[in-house]
């Protein structure tokens, strides 16, 4: 048969297309398919903050995959290179968006390699429950009435005056200051944090208006005295950790207030339920 017409041309061009989309829908798939995928979750995940994920790629063969994508709801997305015969770790963020129970979202890993006309995927699932605590936001400053040793021995050096709060120690305020200001001011300190104890107690983040910019607060206090060696310990309700520190007690401590219902919620739904 004769190569000289178009007709023949135009059917050549069609098999090398055929051929091209074969080669690479196989060359795709053995991209992402001699790749394995695991997860890493850390414990300790927090509401609307981006948390560490750390994927592990390996690849047995000895070929290398290239432009590895990993992504997924809630997740960032990122494209890794696996070398051949090794396992390659990478990281990827999870950012919840609301604290509690929940799962893991499923993990996409895919790739487009090497002419970009079909994509391959696999997908990695973790089928366990994940407690997300809540974010950690709000004053990083301690309230004065946290500090179980309350003596001005036991503080630093003075700070400031400011007004009156409910949780204050009346032992704080500055009486000399009072028919100045015509309001009670309390002595505020530079608190030592070796050696100190809190207590941090709901009615502590009173004048903070929703329950989730509560429990926020509480979070961070929790979070930050962990941080900084302290014993402290978490009044909740009917919920109460005793002082401590360690992982333990501060895991502790923040799944209660990941899985914290307000009283005042749970009184009004039975209620309807009746």
């Amino acid at each position: 048969m004769a190569l000289g017409t178009g007709n023949n041309f135009a059917a050549l061009l069609v098999f090398l297309l055929i051929g091209t989309a074969s080669t690479g829908m196989h060359l795709t798939n053995q991209n992402v398919q001699r790749v394995q995928l695991s997860l890493q979750i850390p414990e300790t995940c927090f509401a609307n903050e981006p948390n560490t994920v750390i994927c592990e790629l390996k690849n047995e063969s000895k070929t290398k995959s290239f432009q590895l994508e990993i992504s997924g709801n809630e997740l960032s997305e990122s494209v890794f290179t696996a070398e051949g015969g090794k396992s390659t770790a990478c990281q990827i963020e999870w950012q919840p968006t609301r604290r509690g129970v929940t799962k893991f979202p499923r993990v996409t890993l895919k790739s487009s390699f090497p002419f970009s006309m079909l994509t391959a995927w696999k997908v990695a699932m973790d089928s366990a429950d994940r407690i997300v605590f809540p974010q950690r936001s709000g004053s990083p400053t301690f309230p004065q009435g946290a500090g179980l040793k309350d003596e001005h021995s036991e503080l630093g050096l003075f700070r400031e005056l400011r007004e009156l709060r409910e949780f204050d120690s009346p032992r704080r305020i500055h009486w000399p200051s009072l028919g100045k200001h015509q309001r009670l001011l309390v002595k505020s300190f530079e608190e030592q944090s070796q050696g100190a104890q809190y207590l941090f107690r709901w009615e502590m983040t009173a004048h903070i208006r929703s329950i989730e910019g509560r429990l926020s607060q509480l979070s961070l206090w929790v979070d930050l005295a962990e941080r900084m060696g302290s014993k402290y310990g978490l009044e909740l309700d009917d919920f109460q950790s005793g002082l401590g520190n360690g992982a333990a007690h501060h895991l502790n401590c923040l799944e209660h207030l990941a899985l914290y219902q307000h009283q005042s919620s749970i009184s009004f739904r039975e209620g309807s339920r009746r």
